[in-house]
């Protein structure tokens, strides 16, 4: 009986003893250390903290203040969410921080400022839901006013480029020096190629704009200037070389007509995106009026004055 009464007892002190330890494994216990992995990332996310942060890694490396399962765990996810969240939307991530930083604010450890989460949505929203590769960017070209050009217009072009500042510097420098004599053996070939080029790009069917008509004016003074060259060559005329200046700074003078016309009207050249036909042509005439008037003035007032060499 007494034997009976004793092994009851203890059934029953070994049946109260076991009921704590079950109701304990089951409650959620707050943990007193970090795992590796979690202070691993606490710690990460400290670095990117711009006040207290030596208070914050000293109470990290030492351990005398508990984190709790849910901060440990926010921030976890947190640190993660960089090449997680590279496929979600913007809103996604937004609402992702609005609850990270909430809890971030109840759990009142381990303070993360808020630009340790913004560094991970800006590498997702940088690149439209990717994080940014370094060395992937589509390919631009440098000069987009050659792109899809004709190898006849693109002769048309580079000899433009040379004949500008030839025919400046023929107009500017003394004249009948060696030095003009050569300018103007290169100026004439690149203005023949220049306005060939111009007028040989017009097909039927597209319209005939101004600039073919100044490479015919500017064709024309090239002609003539060089045949009142060869006519004063010959008899020494004055009225032959007066020709000869006016009409081969004409000639440069229509060229920078067509070239500032050009640039300012067309697109290729990042100016403007374009124009309606009003616009284009209100634009060409008043550029064309100013450039002929100052051109003009220039030639009659101070390069006809201008004596040879």
């Amino acid at each position: 009986m007494a034997r009976n009464i004793r092994s009851i007892s203890s059934g029953s002190v070994a049946l109260s003893s076991s009921v704590p330890a079950s109701a304990s494994s089951s409650a959620p216990r707050r943990p007193t250390a970090r795992g590796p992995t979690q202070a691993y990332h606490i710690h990460h996310l400290a670095l990117f903290q711009p006040i207290s942060t030596s208070q914050n890694t000293s109470r990290l490396g030492s351990g005398s203040r508990p984190v709790s399962k849910g901060a440990a765990s926010t921030h976890t996810a947190m640190a993660n969410s960089v090449p997680a969240s590279s496929g979600r939307s913007g809103g996604a991530v937004s609402a992702e921080r609005r609850s990270v930083d909430s809890t971030k604010r109840e759990s009142g450890g381990c303070r993360v400022d808020e630009a340790a989460g913004m560094i991970g949505e800006s590498g997702v929203a940088a690149s439209g839901g990717g994080l940014p590769q370094r060395g992937r960017h589509p390919q631009r070209s440098h000069f987009p006013m050659l792109d899809n050009l004709s190898p006849l217009l693109l002769a048309h072009l580079a000899a433009a480029c040379l004949a500008m500042p030839l025919g400046l510097y023929q107009l500017l420098a003394r004249q009948g020096t060696p030095g003009h004599a050569l300018a103007g053996r290169l100026y004439v070939p690149a203005m023949l190629v220049c306005n060939i080029g111009a007028l040989a790009s017009f097909r039927p069917g597209t319209p005939f704009l101004p600039f073919h008509i100044l490479a015919f004016v500017s064709l024309w003074s090239l002609g003539s200037g060089m045949w009142a060259l060869r006519k004063w060559l010959r008899s020494r005329d004055a009225g032959a070389l007066k020709t000869h200046k006016i009409q081969m700074a004409y000639s440069w003078l229509g060229l920078m007509m067509a070239g500032i016309s050009q640039v300012l009207t067309n697109h290729r050249f990042g100016i403007v995106d374009g124009f309606d036909p009003v616009s284009f042509w209100t634009m060409v005439v008043a550029v064309n009026a100013v450039l002929y008037a100052v051109g003009s003035w220039w030639l009659f007032k101070v390069l006809l004055r201008r004596q040879l060499a």
